[in-house]
């Protein structure tokens, strides 16, 4: 595979190695702390909560806790027995309680065992998926193989169940995953009837008739509406069609299935209309699911984290077959906005969604009607545990793999696409790079050659000018190019930018006549906390009278500039209002709702 594991390179001080270790400190712990009477207990079949015995996703989201854990002990095992010791325990109950023809599932097990592949919406394969991935991940961190194994026999009884009997109640998953993980574990074992059962649910979609789907939803819910080679709209829930499209990615990587690469730019250009300026999709509760291009209404955002993670998955497997530089600006901008604002500062809270606004007075102002009827907006304070908790583990499996979105390699050409302080070799040529990453944007490179090699750097699509020093270079297709020899070579690149205020495609309405503040990749706000209540009543004409402040808790600037506020005259309509002068605040999206509970706002009024 030629994009660089995580495992094959070392983060260096800066930015992400900050929220790297914030990871390994704070997010797990507190993760496991919150897990241990729920989720963990269900896979020790010690749960036994009244009227509640496990629920159907808890299993997954213990497997990627797992997998998160893999990923530290791969690097840095001997400091974390720990957490090995738990995730040994953890593995002996799944493996002490896998039944004898394979299966394994709490939720079935503690609840209706013989109903089990009866249910599409009840993620069976799904849990199935996050297990095959953390018996991979753990096998690579330990080489212990019992999860592993259990994954092995659990595989072969699907196999007989879907593939061979075909006597279960449905053929696709209503939630994929399980097709991205059998064709890793293809990858791993080289066993290619892990590519024949990952082959078998993706043909499989649009061509069954026994699938059924959830009692609110139609087929385009579950991504099931076309065959994987004719889908063209990207559609349904937000997280599912992200897994999917990743495993068409892996897929057509593997067999070079040119339609399917047709589809996925497709779906990749239809993507691109239904993305919050944050880079964060989905914008329907109901659901979690897209809707039509340009519907992007800021208050009412679903954004949830897993989709934004599910999206980067999946923009970078598309990478790998295009080598389109506009996809890793696309991941830029998603990593330091829709994702990042998931996790709190100090890393132990998170969000599910990430909205572009909050107007508390807006929560619950159905006062006439009971709760069920109300609107449900986005929470306004992260939280440590979710009833629905698929996002902290997820968050924490991808904060420890960041490393494979930084470097890639293709025909010995080596690519620099993320700007991420950290030391690698490959093809026996060493990098390190240290990065000035969010809060300015340069990065110095330091490159050790054996023998001739090709460095090729990603050109930021903000970028305005670029300053290089050192060595000389051409541009070829968004990226910088260096042709070095054998030896020692140092470049230092400022890529140079400044702050913008950027218009919405007027086929947007909720921004019609507003505009978004960015410097480089960051997207800012508006908090209530800096700039006073009733953010709608703010307006900002210009930056013509812009300043910036370094934030050591932010790790990037704030910026204060000259605005407005229109003053309200206490009566509904007026043939004009009043405006005055005030001060706009501006914080860095991600963020948002780190200090007391606040109104937020992404897109100000222009004036």
């Amino acid at each position: 595979m030629p994009i660089v594991d995580f495992n094959n390179v070392d983060l260096l001080e800066g930015f992400w190695n900050d929220r790297y270790k914030l990871n390994i400190t704070s997010s797990i712990p507190n993760i496991i702390k919150r897990f241990e009477n729920t989720r963990l207990a269900a896979l020790r079949f010690t749960f036994n909560e009244k009227n509640n015995l496990s629920h159907r996703y808890y299993d997954s989201d213990s497997f990627k806790l797992i997998e998160a854990i893999s990923y530290v002990l791969l690097k840095n095992r001997n400091d974390y027995k720990d957490l090995e010791i738990l995730c040994d325990d953890l593995i002996l109950n799944i493996k002490n309680h896998q039944l004898e023809n394979g299966y394994f599932n709490s939720y079935y097990q503690l609840n209706f065992q013989e109903l089990a592949f009866s249910k599409r919406g009840d993620h069976e394969l799904y849990n199935l998926g996050h297990l095959i991935e953390a018996g991979i991940a753990y096998d690579k961190a330990t080489n212990k193989k019992d999860l592993l194994e259990v994954a092995f026999k659990y595989i072969d009884y699907v196999i007989l169940r879907f593939v061979k009997n075909k006597d279960t109640k449905f053929v696709t998953p209503g939630h994929e995953e399980i097709e991205l993980a059998l064709l890793k574990l293809y990858e791993y074992t080289n066993n290619k009837k892990y590519y024949d059962l990952a082959a078998f649910f993706l043909e499989a979609r649009a061509n069954n008739k026994l699938d059924t789907y959830e009692e609110f939803a139609n087929s385009r819910y579950a991504q099931d509406n076309e065959t994987i080679r004719n889908l063209k709209s990207v559609e349904g829930h937000a997280v599912r069609a992200m897994y999917l499209y990743d495993a068409m990615s892996k897929y057509a990587l593997i067999n070079n299935d040119s339609k399917v690469i047709k589809a996925l730019k497709t779906l990749y250009n239809d993507l691109l209309t239904k993305q919050y300026i944050t880079g964060s999709i989905g914008s329907y509760r109901i659901g979690e699911i897209f809707t039509i291009p340009y519907d992007l209404n800021n208050l009412t955002a679903y954004s949830e984290s897993c989709a934004s993670i599910g999206e980067m998955m999946f923009m970078l497997d598309l990478y790998a077959i295009t080598l389109n530089h506009k996809i890793h600006d696309q991941i830029e901008r998603i990593l330091y906005n829709g994702f990042l604002s998931s996790t709190s500062l100090d890393g132990k809270a998170f969000f599910y969604e990430n909205p572009l606004e909050i107007r508390r007075k807006e929560i619950n102002k159905e006062t006439s009607v009971i709760d069920i009827w109300r609107q449900k907006l986005p929470i306004t304070k992260r939280v440590e545990l979710f009833d629905c908790s698929c996002c902290p583990p997820n968050i924490a499996r991808f904060v420890a793999s960041i490393a494979k979105y930084i470097y890639f390699t293709k025909d010995n050409d080596i690519y620099i696409n993320q700007f991420i302080s950290s030391k690698t070799t490959i093809n026996n040529t060493s990098i390190i790079m240290n990065s000035m990453y969010p809060h300015e944007f340069k990065i110095s490179l330091k490159i050790n050659c054996v023998e001739k090699q090709i460095i090729k750097v990603r050109i930021p699509e903000y970028s305005k000018e670029i300053i290089v020093n050192g060595l000389a270079f051409s541009k070829e297709k968004g990226y910088l190019v260096f042709s070095l020899n054998k030896g020692e070579s140092n470049v230092d690149i400022e890529f140079i930018t400044s702050p913008l205020l950027i218009s919405a495609n007027p086929l947007n309405v909720s921004d019609a006549n507003k505009v978004c503040l960015i410097n480089g990749p960051i997207v800012y706000c508006l908090e209530e906390i800096d700039n006073g209540s009733d953010l709608n009543s703010l307006f900002i004409k210009d930056l013509k009278n812009i300043s910036k402040e370094y934030k050591k808790e932010y790790g990037m600037n704030i910026f204060k500039v000259d605005g407005y506020r229109k003053l309200n005259s206490n009566k509904p309509y007026a043939k004009s209002y009043k405006f005055i002068k005030q001060e706009l605040v501006f914080i860095p999206y991600y963020t948002f709702a780190n200090r007391d509970e606040a109104d937020m706002l992404v897109w100000v009024n222009k004036k």
